[in-house]
């Protein structure tokens, strides 16, 4: 899971010399679970910042739409997408992503 110590400390463990890490979201913890000196070490290139969402939703969503046989429907245990919800729960939707409690939440403006 994106911004979660254990998603970048297994993208260290498994990455080879020479190889690349690059991670898209906001990491939660003030402190990144490994240095500099360790990516130098391993010889690992290391990349991250924003998503472009907007540049890329409209894709994102089609194939999602499409290949519901790879991400499964909402809600699902093996799904992309925990729930959909209107506007009105984003608040809500937000604080349980923050403790956990949910991963990816859609916001459709016409529920």
């Amino acid at each position: 899971m994106v911004g979660h110590h254990s998603a970048l400390t297994l993208a260290y463990d498994l990455v080879r010399p020479f190889g690349a890490i690059t991670s898209v979201g906001v990491h939660g913890a003030p402190q990144m679970p490994f240095s500099g000196r360790e990516l130098y070490a391993k010889n690992i290139g290391f990349d991250f910042g924003r998503c472009p969402v907007r540049a890329m939703f409209p894709m994102a969503l089609d194939i999602l739409v499409k290949r519901q046989d790879v991400f499964g429907g909402v809600g699902k245990e093996t799904s992309l997408v925990d729930k959909v919800v209107g506007f009105d729960e984003a608040v809500k939707s937000y604080e349980e992503f923050d403790k956990g409690k949910v991963g990816k939440v859609l916001f459709d403006p016409w529920k």
